[in-house]
């Protein structure tokens, strides 16, 4: 089954727009925007749309790349209007992102019905990602349920630091009994749920030594992936640097660095992305190194490759 039959229409205000994202090269992005669109769209290249599916239906428009090369780039997408009609209707980075299997569990689609951000599963995780699509303008109404495609993902950051190591202290004597009920039923029974809170503070001031010793959590090696509402395409993370692109990438006049971050879902369960950061106006000349835990809020997007 086609999954574009139960697509999810947004209200306006749930799909936002790409001001924020533009926000990342200049402090004027209105300026800056009208300023790059001319150089954009004349000094582009189309990218390819796909072949038509069985039904013969052609995309409702088409997509074009700045500048005309692999890698980062800057995506307009051009809208189809009658036999002769075409307008500029939208605008937004790209960035180069890495390769991983994904099936698409649900598409959001915007109120133009142009663009989309999906929600995949990535193998080998239990945990959903949402991200927003760089090219469901070409194929969005071809995914298919149980499908597994690769999606090229990446993070444009539009904060980042250095993860602050201060442990998370819990000194409240019923938080500290929660704390330790919750674990006590997983033990038990191998499954906690909310609903489970007061039947599991009873079983265990009934059965366990209960102690009110403060709980001290250590942060430094956590990992946190947090989906933004409404829009869920940007996150809250902190992760690890794995990897630093020694060399800076330039797109129209501004220079970014990419780090290769990984997110720990679970004791086995990793994500790892490359987060790219505007050496100036993001990170302000701090670089990071190999293996430093780093954390900030970012928009997730890329494509999914046919």
């Amino acid at each position: 089954m086609k999954l574009y039959e139960k697509r999810e229409v947004l209200r306006e205000e749930e799909a936002g727009g790409h001001g924020d994202k533009w926000l990342v090269f200049s402090g004027e992005p209105e300026l800056f925007v009208g300023e790059i669109i001319p150089k954009v769209v004349e000094n582009s290249q189309l990218i390819p749309p796909p072949e038509s599916g069985e039904d013969g239906e052609e995309p409702p428009g088409w997509l074009l790349k700045y500048p005309q090369r692999e890698g980062c780039g800057i995506v307009a997408v051009i809208a189809r209007e009658g036999e002769e009609g075409r307008y500029l209707t939208s605008m937004y980075p790209e960035c180069e992102g890495l390769s991983l299997p994904v099936r698409i569990e649900s598409i959001e689609l915007f109120p133009h019905e142009l663009e989309a951000r999906l929600v995949a599963l990535p193998e080998g995780l239990e945990k959903e990602i949402t991200f927003f699509d760089t090219r469901f303008l070409y194929q969005g109404k071809r995914y298919e349920e149980e499908r597994l495609y690769r999606a090229k993902l990446a993070l444009l950051a539009y904060e980042i630091e250095a993860a602050l190591s201060d442990p998370i202290v819990i000194d409240d004597p019923l938080e500290i009994e929660k704390y330790h009920a919750r674990l006590y039923w997983v033990e038990k029974y191998g499954i906690y749920e909310k609903s489970d809170e007061e039947r599991a503070l009873e079983l265990y001031r009934r059965e366990a030594e209960i102690s009110h010793e403060p709980i001290v959590i250590p942060t430094d090696d956590m990992s946190i992936w947090i989906e933004d509402d409404p829009y869920r395409d940007e996150v809250y993370f902190q992760g690890r640097v794995e990897k630093v692109i020694d060399e800076e990438i330039e797109l129209l006049g501004a220079r970014f660095r990419c780090y290769h971050i990984s997110i720990l879902f679970d004791s086995d369960e990793k994500l790892l992305l490359p987060c790219y950061v505007h050496t100036e106006h993001v990170a302000k000349e701090v670089k990071f190194a190999p293996g430093e835990m780093v954390r900030g809020y970012g928009w997730v997007h890329g494509y999914v490759e046919e």
